[in-house]
């Protein structure tokens, strides 16, 4: 009986940590917001951004004014939040397009 109970067990723990959810691929988004015009207003955005969770990676085009973003793959961002995120920082969101990660 205790074989059998560690079986399940391993059997279980096994299947959680091959999960899809848990390995989830990262999705990534642009944002473009109007007037980035240094450093330090690219700084201000991801503040706002970061504090909308799961983002892995974030980088700023000053240039260009996109703004790339990877997040966990349990994370699902929104137009709405990082309308409102980066608004909170001074700024205008232009665009926004998420990307299909397969």
């Amino acid at each position: 009986m205790k074989i059998l109970k560690r079986l399940v067990i391993s059997l279980v723990i096994t299947m959680w940590l091959f999960s899809s959810e848990i390995h989830a691929k990262p999705a990534s988004y642009e944002v473009f917001v109007d007037g980035i015009a240094c450093p330090f207003c690219a700084y201000g955005i991801e503040k706002q951004l970061d504090k909308l969770g799961g983002i892995r990676e974030m980088r700023t085009d000053v240039a260009s004014g996109v703004i790339r973003l990877t997040v966990d793959g349990s994370v699902t961002l929104n137009e709405k939040d990082v309308r409102k995120a980066v608004e909170n920082a001074g700024f205008s969101l232009t665009g926004f397009i998420a990307h299909d990660v397969k």
